[in-house]
């Protein structure tokens, strides 16, 4: 544990390097990595896949149980059979209260504590890119605004998928410190198909309203139809078709085909995100 008892590079002063088409961070080779820990998005937030508490306490344990397991341990010439019968078999039993084996494992404790704090730094590099695991929330919210315009939709999926190629290209998918290899690859997965899902609200969003639109038009245009084939059996009747007819003419048109030209409009953007 003392080759690891000294204080480490921070997280943050590592720049991305490319190894086997994947990025990575910190020293190469990950078989030198002592522990191996993963990242994990939980209800909004981002956490370790082993609590570092349990990390703690479970090296700690296995320091513990290796003093143990020493108790009754044969000595050499007992193994070889060269054992003259004098004395005990056994080497001198080893307790943990003996106050070196007690310095022993305050070093194996603070050495793991101050590599462990290390790994927290872990954690804020990904501070920019928490929002994305709520992110389908917030859109969901946004796209009921109806006063939406197609730019507005498309700024935001732009900057979606922005921040989707930012993690892929930045964010490396192992960090390799002293002592800990981090395993990101898991919520980097997790972050970018959020960032999906989200493009994916907004479009479906999008596509929901121009399909309403669009029945909503061809329900205006049978109407205008329906009363247009209909013929007048009175001279009231005849007064009221003639009055529509021109009421069309003159502002109905214009409204359904200035209806159907946004709905083409808006079509683009579905092809232009895809």
């Amino acid at each position: 544990f003392r080759r690891f008892d000294h204080e480490g590079r921070s997280i943050t002063s590592w720049a991305s390097t490319e190894v086997e088409g994947k990025p990575s961070t910190g020293p190469q080779g990950s078989d030198e990595a002592f522990l191996r820990v993963g990242l994990k998005a939980n209800d909004g937030d981002i956490m370790f896949t082993t609590p570092l508490e349990e990390v703690e306490d479970s090296l700690v344990r296995t320091f513990r149980d290796f003093v143990v397991s020493l108790r009754g341990l044969q000595r050499p010439d007992v193994k070889l059979g060269r054992w003259s019968g004098q004395g005990q078999p056994t080497l001198w039993e080893v307790s943990l209260d003996e106050v070196h084996v007690k310095k022993a494992e305050e070093v194996v404790a603070s050495t793991i504590r101050r590599n462990l704090k290390e790994l927290v730094q872990a954690l804020h590099l990904y501070d920019e890119f928490k929002h994305l695991l709520v992110e389908n929330v917030r859109v969901k919210k946004l796209s009921e605004d109806t006063a939406l315009t197609r730019e507005d939709y498309m700024r935001e999926v732009n900057q979606l998928r922005a921040t989707q190629a930012t993690i892929r290209t930045r964010c490396a998918s192992e960090i390799r410190l002293q002592m800990v290899l981090i395993d990101c690859s898991e919520i980097n997965d997790t972050l970018c198909q959020k960032a999906e899902e989200a493009v994916k609200t907004l479009l479906e969003a999008v596509l929901r309203n121009l399909l309403s639109r669009n029945d909503q038009l061809c329900k205006s245009f049978k109407m205008v139809v329906n009363q247009m084939v209909k013929k007048p059996t009175s001279e009231m009747e005849l007064v009221d078709l003639e009055a529509h007819v021109e009421e069309f003419r003159s502002t109905g048109l214009s409204q359904l085909l200035a209806e159907f030209v946004s709905i083409r409009e808006w079509l683009p953007l579905l092809f232009e995100c895809e």
